[in-house]
């Protein structure tokens, strides 16, 4: 029989989320944005519904829709393992619970054989433009998902969530998530947060430098709507009207988008110790993309003078790519890219996670890796990322 080359070996999702309940807000939002959220009430139904609040902000996907009272929560985020089609408008409480419930999660983990899991948003990843809500909702999430991962602190962690469209105030709430709720890394979308500034614009350099001297990861993670400057909105994938295209095409657009922020335009020159996650937009991109990034690089050099290296050398020293577990690609970016910088994630409890099966599935994707490969993949890169060990 073949040597097991995981015995022993820790499996970390390096990527996977909670879904913000409905009924957290009036609990954890601080009292003078009470009226800012939306009041949820369980009906006979068996339906959770959310009433609307009176200062309701456009864009928070937390609060029903523009025009109505009331919206009903279905389980649309919460049915890993079930049929969209039959599923999505179920109850919010008959999705899977560990979305809202670590103790739930922890059991799924268990099956599954998930040893530890990183912990992104569902709702917190839309986008509220007024700053000063936005800092409220990311404080109240924060405080929210602390509570949730003290079930089990050696195997959930959170990763932050702060409003970038106020810089200074990114900057506040990072410090206090990391230094006072041990929060392992911060999230943004890879979208500009201030009008249509790139990230690679200076107005951002004040976040990055916090996270460098932190010495916590960025992840970038995708999000379907068009609530933000970006492919979905920009080149009218909206238009579309259906998460089939706003996620298929919208996602690796908007990350290969920042690949060239951080790879070639020179925030990773300006800040040589910041380390950048690339999420929920496929991997098997990633190579050609740098390729043609490098290719530029030494034909057109002198119009990126502030280059100190190629761009695929630059994400190698800094940069993660996240893979489904299944993906083909995986294995091939490997072997050109090197291990080091591979990570996978399940995205549970989203409707296109397996569950149950995603650890066997990736078992069977990189069994013909080398040991060593495997490894950092199946779970030692994402140690060392999100600093674990």
């Amino acid at each position: 029989m073949a040597e097991d080359a995981l015995a022993g070996a820790p499996i970390v999702d390096a990527d996977g989320h909670v879904v913000e309940p409905p009924w957290i807000w009036p609990e954890y939002i601080e009292p003078e944005y009470r009226d800012h959220v939306g009041t949820c009430v369980q009906l006979s139904d068996g339906h959770d519904w959310v009433i609307r609040a009176p200062n309701a902000h456009a864009g928070d996907t937390s609060q029903p829709r523009t025009g109505t009272t009331m919206i009903r929560t279905p389980a649309a985020a919460t049915i890993a393992g079930r049929t969209w089609d039959d599923h999505w408008q179920i109850p919010f409480r008959q999705g899977n619970p560990g979305a809202w419930d670590p103790h739930a999660r922890l059991k799924d983990m268990d099956n599954d054989g998930i040893d530890v899991a990183i912990l992104y948003p569902t709702t917190m990843l839309g986008y509220v433009a007024d700053p000063g809500f936005a800092a409220a909702r990311c404080r109240a999430y924060n405080n929210w998902l602390a509570d949730y991962v003290k079930a089990a602190p050696q195997r959930l962690h959170g990763i932050a969530a702060v409003p970038l469209q106020d810089v200074h105030a990114s900057v506040i709430e990072l410090r206090r998530a990391v230094t006072e709720l041990d929060f392992k890394g911060v999230f943004i979308r890879p979208n500009p947060y201030i009008g249509n500034r790139r990230f690679d614009d200076p107005a951002y350099d004040a976040f990055w430098a916090e996270c460098q001297a932190l010495g916590v990861p960025v992840g970038l993670h995708v999000f379907l709507d068009p609530d933000m400057p970006g492919a979905c909105r920009d080149l009218n994938i909206k238009d579309f009207g259906d998460i089939y295209f706003t996620q298929a095409v919208s996602n690796p657009i908007d990350l290969m988008c920042c690949v060239s922020w951080f790879c070639a335009a020179g925030i990773l020159d300006r800040f040589p110790d910041l380390q950048v996650i690339f999420l929920e937009g496929g991997g098997g991109w990633i190579w050609t993309w740098l390729e043609r990034l490098d290719h530029h690089s030494q034909i057109w050099g002198s119009q990126v003078p502030w280059q100190k290296m190629l761009p695929s050398e630059r994400f190698v020293n800094n940069c993660y790519i996240s893979f489904d577990a299944d993906e083909k690609m995986l294995c091939p970016t490997v072997e050109v890219l090197g291990s080091e910088r591979v990570i996978w994630a399940s995205d549970y409890p989203h409707p296109d996670a397996k569950l149950p099966g995603v650890v066997d599935e990736l078992r069977e994707n990189i069994a013909k890796l080398p040991p060593d490969a495997q490894r950092n993949v199946a779970g030692a890169n994402a140690m060392r990322l999100y600093n674990l060990s």
